[in-house]
């Protein structure tokens, strides 16, 4: 996980338990942004000898949980924030829900299709995604103004590129 950003990062955290990196930037005219780059651990199939007979959500959703945690105190604090990356969730999935609450979406906001993000290794020569599992998620300040998914990447992963309007001015001292 890495953050690239054109504004003056202020501060910056990370986790391997849970893989997540938290970092303060700094765009001119406007108040810090928070921005979470996060990335969740997958589910886990459950076997009974060789065959799958279900799947294990518990360490994904206690990162999440964790994560969203984080966030919320951003969000008390009154801050714009971002979170960013894959969580190994389709939007139908609690996790999504939870993750997402509150948050604008930038696809379901901005975008176009599917928005499908991720495709298994083996398919990964096809030019499209097979589910969505990558993100863009903001606080209602910041407005989703475009989103796109480029498949053409040699990748099982897809780029989401989101284009956000921040919507309020830099607070007076």
């Amino acid at each position: 996980m890495g953050l690239l950003s054109q504004y003056p990062i202020l501060e910056h955290d990370a986790s391997t338990d849970p893989p997540y990196m938290r970092a303060v930037v700094a765009p001119p005219a406007t108040d810090p942004i928070v921005v979470y780059v996060v990335h969740p651990l997958p589910a886990r199939f459950v076997h009974l000898g060789d065959i799958p007979v279900g799947i294990d959500t518990s360490v994904r959703e206690l990162a999440i949980a964790f994560i969203r945690r984080r966030v919320e105190e951003d969000v008390a604090a009154r801050r714009s924030v971002i979170v960013l990356g894959d969580i190994n969730a389709t939007e139908r999935e609690p996790a999504y829900a939870e993750l997402s609450a509150g948050l604008r979406d930038a696809h379901l906001d901005a975008g176009g299709g599917p928005g499908s993000t991720w495709r298994p290794p083996p398919l990964a020569f096809l030019p499209f995604g097979l589910l969505r599992i990558d993100y863009v998620l903001a606080t209602p300040d910041l407005v989703p103004t475009s989103s796109t998914v480029d498949c053409s990447l040699p990748s099982d992963h897809c780029r989401v590129d989101a284009d956000l309007a921040i919507t309020r001015t830099l607070k007076p001292d």
